[in-house]
């Protein structure tokens, strides 16, 4: 399951890399599509264009497609919140495509599980690098943390934990990324935190 959606975010991201060789008039149906779904989709949500703020074309396209995906797919919103300009992610685009896919799978699979409508994702630059929490409702306050960051195990049934145990694994072997997994007020909240620098494991 974990390969397979890391295959289909990969080739996502890869898919809006390529759109520089396509013809003007392909181009200009492609932003057709996605204005109409910005215009249909997120009336009910802060526009597409927060996400205008994040300098890298790959990582701003993946994250458009992944919330109209989510919304076609499964009525399900996704709330972005962006604060100021991000210039950078201080990673490879791979490994955070990677890591993002498994956090906003994770949360709109929770969504779909618990009949939840809408999840958030906010985006913060520090003086210290970049804060990125994917937000999801749950309707238990007393989650085990470290029991669904376990490979397999997960609150959205059987073998389907394997996401989350892939995320640390994926940030494990990054020299200046961390994760941390939270509930509070029947949230669960998964922050990313990518640092300009290593920092100590």
């Amino acid at each position: 399951m974990t390969f397979k959606h890391d295959l289909k975010n990969i080739l996502l991201s890869l898919g809006e890399l390529q759109q520089d060789q396509l013809s003007r008039h392909v181009k200009g149906h492609i932003q057709a599509i996605i204005s109409e779904a910005n215009q249909a989709v997120f009336k009910r949500t802060p526009a597409l264009e927060v996400l205008d703020q994040i300098s890298d074309e790959t990582v701003r396209n993946f994250l458009k497609c992944k919330a109209i995906m989510a919304y076609t797919d499964s009525h399900i919103l996704t709330i972005f919140q962006v604060a100021s300009p991000v210039d950078s992610f201080f990673t490879d685009n791979l490994s955070l495509i990677r890591m993002l896919g498994i956090l906003i799978d994770n949360a709109v699979e929770a969504c779909q599980k618990n009949d939840f409508s809408e999840y958030f994702i906010t985006i913060k630059s520090s003086t210290t690098g970049i804060e990125i929490q994917v937000k999801n409702p749950v309707r238990e306050n007393n989650l085990s943390l470290t029991k669904i960051s376990t490979y397999g195990v997960s609150t959205k049934g059987t073998d389907r934990g394997i996401g989350l145990s892939s995320l640390f694994s994926l940030s494990e072997k990054s020299t200046n990324t961390r994760v941390n997994l939270s509930v509070a007020h029947h949230f669960f909240i998964a922050t990313l935190t990518i640092y300009k620098g290593a920092v100590n494991k």
